[in-house]
């Protein structure tokens, strides 16, 4: 017979188990949390009664190919419960500002949120990953930036762009989208000088600033950095003018 004993202390938090099969798939509406951060990542524990499991805040231990170990650990009386992650093709992976992970992204010595379903085949605490979130990679922000082009490097797909702050290198990727005057480009149409916006991400550990959107201003005049303004009589009909470069403001004297 598979007993459990749960034995919680609301005052001073302390949770004890004990199981005499290995097995919590018998654990009804279970759930404990850590609500002490001190600023920290928050550490939760929830088991419902159909078997669905939702956890933050575990520390990773060990990564294999498809399977992940993690602890979880309330404060110094509390047990450390260790939960074997398995994951597949299904497993949706996260980072921490909710944008597409992957596996790779999960080492040891990370701090997760997982969530599934537990293994009722297993001997021990095993969940069947349907989310993975991890909270320590990338440590990224999301950034908007706003100056002049110095420098453009098309072979390291790179712009340095000078701001009231300083300079910023800014690194392109495929998924970078690029327009000039409102029209879809790509990098080796963008020349010093040229006033931009772009917004993306900058991972503060490395300091790696990636574009996510690059917009070059539609005032912007290749020649000389500043709006031109043309005057001229007009005869005819004016089908092109500089080949695009422009926005101009066409006067008749």
């Amino acid at each position: 017979m598979k007993t459990i004993t749960i034995r919680i202390n609301e005052i001073a938090r302390n949770l004890l188990i004990s199981i005499s099969t290995a097995t919590l798939v018998f654990i009804l509406g279970f759930g404990i949390a850590n609500a002490e951060t001190n600023g920290k990542v928050r550490t939760e524990m929830h088991i419902t009664n159909n078997g669905q499991v939702l956890v933050r805040g575990a520390k990773v231990t060990a990564v294999a190919s498809s399977t992940i170990t993690a602890t979880v650990n309330f404060n110094s009386a509390s047990p450390t419960f260790t939960f074997t992650v398995k994951t597949d093709g299904s497993t949706q992976f996260v980072n921490r500002n909710e944008r597409a992970g992957s596996a790779a992204d999960v080492t040891v010595g990370n701090t997760i949120n997982f969530s599934g379903k537990l293994d009722p085949t297993a001997s021990t605490l095993t969940v069947n990953a349907k989310v993975i979130k991890d909270l320590s990679v990338p440590t990224t922000t999301t950034v908007t930036i706003r100056g002049s082009i110095t420098n453009v490097s098309t072979s390291t797909q790179t712009l340095i762009i000078k701001t009231n702050s300083g300079t910023t290198t800014v690194t392109i990727s495929g998924n970078t989208e690029l327009k000039i005057d409102g029209k879809t480009s790509s990098i080796g149409n963008i020349e010093a000088g040229d006033s931009v916006r772009i917004v993306g991400t900058v991972n503060i550990g490395t300091n790696v600033y990636t574009a996510e959107r690059i917009v070059v201003s539609d005032d912007s005049d290749r020649d000389n950095g500043k709006r031109e303004e043309i005057r001229a009589d007009i005869r005819g009909y004016l089908k092109n003018l500089f080949n695009g470069i422009g926005p101009f403001k066409l006067k008749v004297n």
